[in-house]
C-alpha cells in the first residue's frame, strides 16, 4: 500500500529535493523500529533525532548512533538539548553549542532547530554554520511562549549572526 508520505517522498526525489525526517519519539521508533530503519536507509537524506531517539534507533549512545547513521545517509543531526548538537554530514562530524537563554517554553525547540539547520543546509552553508543557525533559532523559540518565532527581523538577525 502506497501512503501519502511515500508519494511525497517520491515527488521530492524526482524534483531533486532532499527528504528530511524528524524521528518523532523513542516510543514510535520502538513500535516501528524495522520500518523506520528501512525508511531512513532507503529514502531519507537528512535525519533529525534527539539523544533518546538515536539510542532507541541504534541501540547505542547518541554520539555513536550519529556516526553509525552518518555512514548510511547524507546528514544526521542528533540534538542534545543543553549540550548542543552533533551533525554528521557526508561522514564528517561537527559539533554545535547552544545560545544560552532563559527558557520560557521548550515546545517546538527541536522543530525550530531543524528549520534553522535546513535553511542553512539548503543555502549551501557548511554543516557547522547550519547547526549554529539551528541552535540560534531553537534558543529564540524557547525564550518565548509558543513554538513559533514570528518576527522576521529577529530571524534575519539570527541568520546574519550565524558563523
Amino acid at each position: 500500500m502506497r501512503t501519502r508520505a511515500m508519494e511525497a517522498i517520491e515527488i521530492a526525489k524526482k524534483a531533486g529535493i532532499p527528504v528530511s525526517l524528524d524521528a518523532a519519539d523513542p516510543f514510535v521508533i520502538g513500535a516501528v523500529h524495522d520500518v523506520m530503519k528501512s525508511l531512513i536507509a532507503e529514502h531519507v537524506d537528512v535525519l533529525f533525532l534527539n539523544a533518546s531517539e538515536a539510542e532507541a534507533l541504534c541501540g547505542c549512545p547518541a554520539e555513536e548512533a550519529a556516526t553509525q547513521l552518518g555512514k548510511e545517509i547524507d546528514t544526521v543531526v542528533v540534538k542534545l538539548g543543553s549540550q548542543g548538537s552533533i551533525a554528521v554530514h557526508h561522514g564528517e562530524q561537527y559539533r554545535a553549542g547552544i545560545h544560552k537563554v532563559e527558557a520560557q517554553d521548550t515546545t517546538g525547540a527541536g522543530d525550530a532547530y531543524a528549520s534553522g539547520f535546513l535553511y542553512g543546509l539548503l543555502k549551501g552553508w557548511s554543516p557547522d554554520r547550519a547547526a549554529d543557525l539551528g541552535s540560534r533559532v531553537a534558543s529564540l523559540a524557547v525564550a518565548q511562549l509558543g513554538a513559533v518565532v514570528r518576527s522576521r527581523d529577529v530571524l534575519s538577525q539570527a541568520i546574519a549572526q550565524s558563523r
